[in-house]
């Protein structure tokens, strides 16, 4: 299982700055922007979120992602466990959630870029 170690931070609307700082300190874009909705699901007692778990439906463009995410460990950063695979029908996937007894408890929509380092 692999463990996500995760920083996010509020941007101001004009990137220009901090995408030629990015460049500078050596990232390069991993994945262009792309639109993404995000569905979290949880039981009616919300017992994931309850011990720090998450369960999500991520739709970008035709991909689909399913997502586990354990508690977070005690760290400077966010980290914890995560679980994912790919899939190619979300609606099937959402209806499988609703069957097995959990509900849509959260939508976000977002436009995401990925970076990463280059290695020195």
């Amino acid at each position: 299982m692999k463990i996500e170690i995760e920083i996010k931070l509020r941007l101001p609307e004009d990137l220009a700055e901090i995408r030629k700082t990015l460049r500078r300190l050596g990232f390069l874009v991993h994945k262009r922007r792309a639109f993404e909705s995000n569905i979290l699901f949880d039981d009616v007692k919300h017992r994931l979120r309850k011990h720090g778990k998450l369960l999500r439906v991520r739709r970008t463009g035709k991909l689909g992602l399913l997502t586990f995410k354990g508690p977070s460990e005690q760290s400077r950063f966010k980290k914890r466990p995560e679980i994912e695979t790919e899939f190619c029908d979300a609606d099937v996937i959402e209806r499988i959630m609703q069957q097995t007894g959990n509900q849509q408890d959260l939508r976000e929509v977002r436009l995401r870029t990925e970076h990463t380092a280059q290695s020195r």
